[in-house]
């Protein structure tokens, strides 16, 4: 479940970032007509970026993790994968009105920077309002089926590194194993190690009369 949540933010982040600078552009090159529609800044998509792909990121750790687990074999690896990174219409809707939310946050912010304070209005939307929420929902799904792909490809990958160094470090530690074994090396017990620094004579032993 948190992982499905990492993806849809990720999606939303990712989304929100990239089609935002894209409507403010067309608005404007006057696409949208003469009316000031943005306040000519970009300068939250970076910071966007930078969060979705962290986001991103731990979303595909999360999810390795989970396939190298003894429960998941490797035959089921691309299918479990495609089962993390699948999302229902009803989450894709909520993935959008995530997606929505940043970008507002995302220009709201960065008018109080540049500006001092808001702009107020529709500005954050950086278009008319029906054509910039259907520019978004198209970035949107775009988003969250390029991210399917390739978040499930990254994923089995990173899952066979992590698989190959558990097999890696087994390896080291039966190999470690063995060669203490056969050098005539004796392994103690904290609690025997305790017996043979103790100093003095043992209690007497009583011997049953003959």
């Amino acid at each position: 479940m948190r992982a499905r949540a990492a993806f849809c933010l990720a999606v939303a982040l990712t989304a929100a970032a990239l089609a935002g600078p894209l409507v403010e552009y067309l608005a404007d090159a006057g696409t949208f007509g003469p009316e000031a529609y943005t306040d000519r800044s970009n300068a939250d998509m970076l910071p966007a970026l930078c969060i979705a792909a962290l986001v991103a990121a731990a979303f595909v750790v999360a999810l390795a993790r989970r396939l190298v687990r003894p429960s998941a074999p490797v035959p089921t690896w691309a299918r479990q994968a495609a089962d993390a990174t699948r999302i229902s219409l009803s989450q894709l809707l909520v993935t959008f009105g995530i997606q929505i939310a940043v970008l507002f946050v995302m220009e709201t912010g960065e008018q109080t920077a540049i500006w001092g304070h808001p702009l107020g209005g529709t500005i954050w939307l950086g278009g008319p309002i029906a054509i910039s929420l259907a520019l978004h929902a198209i970035a949107g799904v775009a988003v969250a089926g390029l991210f399917s792909r390739a978040l499930r490809w990254l994923a089995i990958r990173v899952a066979v590194v992590l698989s190959l160094v558990q097999l890696l470090v087994l390896a080291a530690k039966q190999t470690l194993l063995t060669h203490t074994i056969t050098s005539g090396v004796v392994l103690h017990y904290p609690a025997e190690r305790a017996l043979r620094r103790l100093r003095g004579r043992a209690p007497p032993q009583l011997l049953p009369a003959i």
